[in-house]
């Protein structure tokens, strides 16, 4: 059997509750399986969940014929960027149970119409930010990776790797990094400078 929140019934009786405004575009109440309910229209899913080793509460929304599921973070990110959340996501007790799914549920029903209404053009700008997060994330995953290693290069005094590694960033560099390449790039006109033999 899977483990559920003591406050599970109290969390579904809120849900029910607080997005009883899903009616007025087509949802019906489709699941309630443990501590999940699923909600759909014929476009789209709302699920909620309350996690049992977290007691955190999740919101994912997607098209019905879409594998593509978007968090409520990612949905505010796309309609309103300033939206400053407030009622925090960890429920553990009624009152904090009662204050999310009333934020999340105030949200959707002010500024989410065109994400439950099912608009293609909500669900893709929701879609291309997840993309640009995902590849700045990995941008700054190699950014690390390549400072690290032009630390090493740095010390080992490894110039041609520090102008490289350095070099391979352009934009971004921090005034010691910048001090650096400067440095190694004159190490390595030293290096590549041809001597005379009488010298």
């Amino acid at each position: 059997m899977d483990k559920v929140p003591k406050e599970t019934p109290y969390f579904i009786a809120t849900v029910k509750e607080r997005f009883c405004f899903l009616s007025n575009y087509d949802f019906h109440l489709s699941e309630i399986k443990g501590s999940t309910i699923r909600y759909e229209s014929p476009r789209v899913s709302v699920v909620l969940s309350y996690q049992w080793y977290s007691y955190e509460i999740e919101i994912e929304i997607g098209l019905i014929n879409q594998k593509d599921r978007f968090s409520f973070s990612e949905i505010v990110h796309a309609i309103m960027p300033s939206y400053k959340y407030s009622a925090g996501k960890i429920a553990s007790k009624r009152e904090s149970i009662r204050a999310i799914l009333g934020e999340i549920s105030n949200f959707i029903k002010d500024h989410g119409k065109s994400v439950i209404s099912g608009d293609i053009d909500a669900f893709d700008a929701i879609k291309n930010i997840r993309s640009a997060t995902q590849n700045k994330s990995e941008w700054q995953h190699r950014l690390s990776s390549i400072r690290r290693n032009a630390e090493r290069s740095w010390r080992q005094k490894d110039y041609e790797g520090v102008k490289k590694l350095y070099g391979s960033i352009k934009t971004g560099l921090t005034n010691v990094e910048e001090q650096r390449l400067k440095y190694a790039a004159q190490m390595s006109r030293v290096k590549d400078k041809p001597h005379d033999i009488n010298e």
